[in-house]
């Protein structure tokens, strides 16, 4: 028949295309929700550090102008006084002023640590730790006085340590700070110092035992009552790192709390 090409027809049905596209846009929407259910949760999820990060940095910032504000205005008022009336009964005023200028001190040696990321240069010498944890006690008896604190000292002579001499005061001023400063008025401030281990205790505030765990941490504060930015036990942490030594915390709320630093075996 000579034919070269044959044509063939037939009727599509539609009713499939149509239910496959259907089944497609629905595919195509239950993905899309996917997509948007699994951004969002992820998105919340690396973006709650960084929330977490500038909520504590708002806090620490809060608090360093509270905290300083409050020296340095104790500071102006009592020389206002000294300056009106003159040598004033009990140098009260004084006292209020060495006070004041102390924690200044102290705020500034901390901040000046984190700021340098404790990488700085260390002298590492045989410190005599009897010696300096006195000088240490001495340098914070205003504050002691202050709070009508009783001390209970037990410090063995002559123990040495090789350590710089600026880490081994920020370690015991740390501490001493805040035995201090969660005490109660009245309260003691029990001092040993052995051969193995050096023990720092209060019967203040305490700690709640959920806090512990975390109370190394930069800017955690256990307490917020008495101010503080949460930086003093995660600068002794850190030190205690770099010198392989042990810190043991035991608290209880509203007896008080017990630190205790010692070599590592």
């Amino acid at each position: 028949m000579n034919v070269s090409y044959i044509l063939l027809q037939k009727n599509i049905n539609y009713n499939s295309i149509d239910s496959l596209r259907n089944k497609i846009l629905i595919f195509m929407v239950f993905i899309f929700m996917f997509l948007c259910f699994l951004g969002f949760f992820l998105g919340r999820l690396f973006i709650a550090p960084m929330k977490e990060s500038i909520s504590l940095l708002n806090s620490f910032i809060e608090d360093t102008t509270h905290e300083l504000n409050t020296p340095i205005s104790t500071i102006l008022a009592n020389i206002e006084l000294i300056e009106m009336f003159g040598n004033c009964e009990n140098k009260e005023e004084m006292k209020r002023i060495e006070i004041a200028s102390k924690s200044l001190s102290h705020i500034y040696n901390d901040l000046t640590y984190l700021k340098l990321n404790h990488q700085y240069n260390r002298v590492i010498t045989k410190v005599n730790v009897s010696i300096l944890l006195k000088e240490r006690i001495n340098y914070f008896f205003t504050k002691i006085e202050a709070k009508n604190i009783s001390m209970n000292l037990n410090i063995a002579d002559n123990i040495v340590y090789n350590i710089d001499l600026n880490d081994a005061i920020r370690i015991i001023d740390n501490l001493i700070s805040n035995a201090i400063k969660y005490n109660k008025n009245g309260g003691e401030l029990n001092i040993k110092l052995s051969k193995y281990e050096l023990v720092i205790s209060d019967n203040g505030i305490g700690i709640a035992t959920q806090d512990i765990q975390d109370i190394f941490k930069r800017f955690k504060r256990a307490n917020k009552s008495e101010g503080g930015f949460g930086i003093g036990l995660n600068i002794v942490h850190q030190i205690a790192e770099d010198y392989r030594l042990k810190i043991e915390i035991k608290s209880t709320i509203n007896i008080g709390t017990t630190v205790i630093i010692k070599p590592q075996l």
